[in-house]
């Protein structure tokens, strides 16, 4: 007689299984921190351009960051809106100021004189993702 058992097919089958389910789990909390970090490099470029926009005077005005609960607005001392970022549901940044205005002259924050720290978040998690915007106006994360 030759070939395979029930029971075998059986036992080889709930081995996959168990072995995809651990492969998904690992997959999901990967694809969960690459969105969370790709949040983050979107608000530190779109800071960058604001702190860029206010160093050489671009439009002749000073720029700031909006940060809303779902979005990030790059705006000129007028109000204008230059760009904006929708943060993807079921994530948000959490700081200690609204509005992160650069000084026109060198570049320093000035709603944080000593700098301040941001966090993206997946809400409803434990996975978090700090930057830290330094006086100078320099962003590290």
């Amino acid at each position: 007689m030759k070939g395979f058992t029930i029971l075998e097919l059986l036992i080889v089958i709930g081995l996959t299984a168990a072995v995809s389910a651990m492969g998904m789990i690992s997959f999901s909390r990967l694809k969960r921190q690459e969105d969370l970090f790709a949040i983050a490099a979107n608000t530190v470029q779109m800071l960058d351009k604001a702190r860029s926009g206010s160093v050489t005077g671009r439009n002749e005005a000073a720029w700031k960051v909006v940060v809303e609960a779902d979005n990030l607005r790059l705006e000129n001392d007028g109000g204008q809106v230059e760009e904006t970022y929708r943060i993807p549901a079921g994530y948000g940044i959490a700081g200690p100021v609204g509005e992160i205005r650069f000084n026109r002259i060198d570049g320093r924050v000035e709603a944080c004189p000593t700098g301040c720290v941001f966090t993206v978040q997946e809400i409803g998690s434990n996975l978090t993702y700090q930057l830290q915007i330094l006086a100078s106006g320099a962003v590290e994360y």
